[in-house]
C-alpha cells in the first residue's frame, strides 16, 4: 500500500554547478493523480514548468493524456477563482498557486512571494506550457468540437482574457 503521494524524492543533488531534486514514481500513481487529484501532490507540482528527465510517452499514452488532461482541469479550476476579467499573469499566478492553497506551510514559514517568485522567474516556461491549452480553450474556429470555447477570449496582443462567469459555465467547469 502507498501513502503519502507516492513518490520518493532525492534532494540537494549537485548536478552540473546547481543543486536539484528528482523524484522517482510509478505510473500508476502518477496517472491517477494526474486525472483524479487525489492527494494533488505530483499533479499540483506539475501545473508548475518542471523538466523531465526521462519519460516513455510514446508507449504511455495513459500518462501522456494525464499530463494534458491536468493542465486543462488547472486552467479550468483557475478560471473559477479568477474574475471576469484578468492577465495572463494572473492567470500564471492562480496556476501556480493551486497547489499551495491549502499548504499550511505557505502561513508559517515559507516565503509569501513563493508563489509570484516562481511565475515572474519561469514565465516563458510558463508560456510554453500553458499556451498550447489556452488556445485550444479559446481556438474560436473549432467551437464545435468543445464545449468551453464560448466562455473564454483571449486578446493575446494585450495579455487579457475576458471569461463568462454565469452560474451555468461554472458548472461546467466543475464537471
Amino acid at each position: 500500500t502507498i501513502t503519502g503521494a507516492g513518490i520518493y524524492y532525492n534532494t540537494g543533488i549537485q548536478l552540473e554547478g546547481r543543486v536539484i531534486k528528482y523524484g522517482v514514481v510509478s505510473e500508476e500513481t502518477i496517472v491517477k493523480d494526474l486525472l483524479h487529484w487525489n492527494t494533488l501532490y505530483l499533479a499540483g507540482r506539475l501545473h508548475k514548468p518542471v523538466n523531465i528527465i526521462h519519460h516513455d510517452f510514446e508507449n504511455s499514452l495513459k500518462l501522456l493524456e494525464g499530463l494534458k488532461s491536468n493542465l486543462i482541469s488547472a486552467v479550468l479550476t483557475s478560471l473559477l477563482i479568477l474574475p471576469e476579467n484578468f492577465t495572463e499573469m494572473e492567470l500564471y499566478h492562480t496556476l501556480a498557486g493551486l497547489s499551495y492553497a491549502g499548504d499550511f506551510r505557505m502561513t508559517f514559514g515559507e516565503d509569501r512571494n513563493k508563489v509570484s517568485n516562481i511565475v515572474s522567474s519561469n514565465l516563458d516556461h510558463f508560456k510554453q506550457l500553458y499556451q498550447p491549452v489556452l488556445k485550444g480553450i479559446c481556438d474560436e474556429s473549432d467551437r464545435q468540437k468543445e464545449p468551453f470555447h464560448e466562455f473564454l477570449y483571449w486578446k493575446e496582443s494585450s495579455d487579457i482574457f475576458e471569461q463568462d462567469k454565469s452560474q451555468l459555465t461554472q458548472l461546467l467547469h466543475l464537471n
